[in-house]
């Protein structure tokens, strides 16, 4: 431990611990049972204690990295430490706040996806950020804040990010947050899905590119923007001067046999429904789908039902293999009103033959992938798009596609001096004290002269002090801080009044040891 302390590795922090009011004691995770303790079923709150923490966080990227040298190790146990250190390469910003229209601060908040800040609609913040308290007096509904982040204390870190759990939170009423590319105002809430251990304890929130912020949103009647349309296929080869198109795509469904219109192409190898682009001029979108249908099938008695879900960005005409095209398609929804005869013109049977296909052999028959993914919409209903795509009302970065978007967007930030790279590991320094009698004392003594200084080697060990009591402090401190004749010592540096550490280390640090106890018993 000495050592590790003197390379700056252990450090003195103040921790949340897992604290029975009733045993009066620090828990372990594993000593908490559905938010009890499992020895007295009392609940369990957090309380932030002084703690030693080892710098573990130092060595996340060299552990990464040598695990490519695990040879023979099982993938999947590979893959799960990867998960556990949690790497993620983001983007930190900051969005001033403001209530009253007067600036009262600002918070930092991480993301993995600048790209998507245009479509950010509010913002949330964890229970156990200090910005909430500091904002005590501006916030509007303080009692309700404070009840809500008194509950998430009493929550594990599993409990609040499980996420089939349903997402709860409380508006910070009073408090709005600026979104600093468009100085666009938003709500600000606390919400205990939101980690204050995991980046900045903040975090934007684009429902329309996020699950979590998708279900949130839909709870708390909160907008949604795209702002992010599927690009379904990068080409590196593409062409600076990429056409683009609009398409609009009519689904016609038969409803007396629940069947649809496609088309299965004969001079390429598509299978879809009924596409076509919108002229110059064309602005009703309806009308411009149906001429398709006609034009392509045949059919004509049509009954326009609705626009389904968002457009789409995908790839075009790619057997023209001198164009580079991609286009925004839009999703019209049709019902044949009565059945008839149809004569296909000797032209079109060349290139295609319009078929009707069942409802639950859609998805095996069409081919075209940015119809395959309307589809899902159309037959599960919107739901957040996380993928990269091409960008879209994101002011002068639209038309980018995400990964060339999040490039000059971190520069438009690292320019005005707003923000930059980040890299976060979910991998958190690991609390290496515990506020028990039993366990090896922590060998560092508190000088009000000096500071904290290491108890010289020659000293080592430092033993327990031999008592017939060691019940817990009322405080949640170790039983060793009432022990006055063993914790008041004289500095090792100045020779002036110091106490001795009271904090014990926990039992890995003994048991890693147990090895050389095998070798030799002496």
């Amino acid at each position: 431990f000495l050592k590790m302390f003197e390379k700056g590795l252990a450090y003195e922090s103040y921790e949340p611990i897992n604290f029975c009011p009733s045993c009066l004691t620090g828990l372990a995770n594993e000593d908490v049972e559905d938010g009890k303790c499992e020895r007295c079923a009392t609940p369990v709150v957090k309380k932030p204690m002084r703690q030693w923490v080892l710098k573990i966080t130092d060595y996340a990227e060299r552990m990464l990295e040598d695990l490519k040298e695990l040879k023979g190790w099982p993938e999947h146990i590979k893959e799960s430490q990867r998960n556990w250190i949690g790497k993620s390469e983001g983007v930190e910003t900051s969005f001033k706040l403001i209530a009253d229209g007067l600036q009262i601060g600002e918070v930092k908040v991480f993301t993995t996806r600048i790209d998507t800040i245009f479509g950010v609609t509010y913002l949330v913040v964890a229970p156990e950020n200090k910005i909430v308290e500091e904002l005590r007096g501006q916030i509007k509904n303080w009692s309700e804040v404070d009840k809500y982040t008194e509950e998430a204390k009493n929550k594990s870190d599993l409990q609040r990010t499980d996420l089939a759990k349903e997402k709860t939170g409380v508006e910070l009423k009073g408090i709005k947050a600026i979104n600093p590319f468009n100085n666009e105002e938003l709500p600000v809430f606390v919400a205990d899905y939101v980690l204050g251990g995991y980046g900045t304890g903040a975090v934007i929130a684009v429902p329309a590119h996020d699950e979590r912020d998708w279900d949130f949103a839909k709870r708390y009647d909160l907008p949604t923007v795209e702002v992010v349309a599927p690009y379904l296929k990068d080409d590196p080869k593409e062409n600076k001067n990429t056409e683009k198109r609009d398409v609009v795509v009519a689904i016609v469904k038969n409803p007396k046999d629940n069947a649809y219109l496609c088309l299965n192409w004969k001079t390429t190898s598509w299978k879809a429904f009924p596409a076509g682009g919108i002229e110059e001029g064309e602005t009703d979108l309806a009308s411009v789908a149906k001429r398709e249908v006609i034009e392509e099938t045949g059919y004509k008695n049509l009954k326009f039902i609705k626009q389904i879900g968002k457009s789409i960005y995908a790839e075009f005409f790619r057997p023209h293999k001198d164009s580079n095209v991609f286009a925004n398609f839009q999703y019209l929804l049709f019902e044949l009103e009565n059945e008839e005869k149809v004569q296909v013109s000797e032209e079109e049977k060349k290139t295609h033959e319009p078929v009707w296909i069942k409802e639950n052999n859609i998805e095996s028959f069409i081919n075209v992938w940015s119809q395959k993914i309307a589809w899902k919409r159309y037959k599960n209903g919107d739901s957040a798009y996380c993928d990269d795509g091409i960008l879209m009302k994101s002011g002068k970065f639209t038309g980018l596609k995400s990964r060339e978007a999040r490039e000059k967007m971190t520069k438009w930030l690292e320019e005005r001096g707003l923000g930059g790279i980040k890299i976060n590991y979910k991998l958190k320094d690991w609390v290496f004290s515990r506020q028990r009698y039993w366990g090896e004392p922590i060998p560092l003594i508190h000088c009000e002269n000096c500071g904290v200084v290491a108890v010289p080697e020659k000293d080592l060990p430092v033993k327990l002090p031999k008592v017939k009591f060691y019940e817990p402090t009322d405080t949640g401190e170790s039983p060793l801080a009432k022990m006055e004749k063993w914790v008041n010592v004289k500095c090792p540096k100045c020779g002036d009044k110091g106490k001795r550490e009271t904090n014990t280390m926990p039992q890995w640090a003994g048991s890693s040891w147990y090895y050389l106890r095998y070798l030799d018993p002496k």
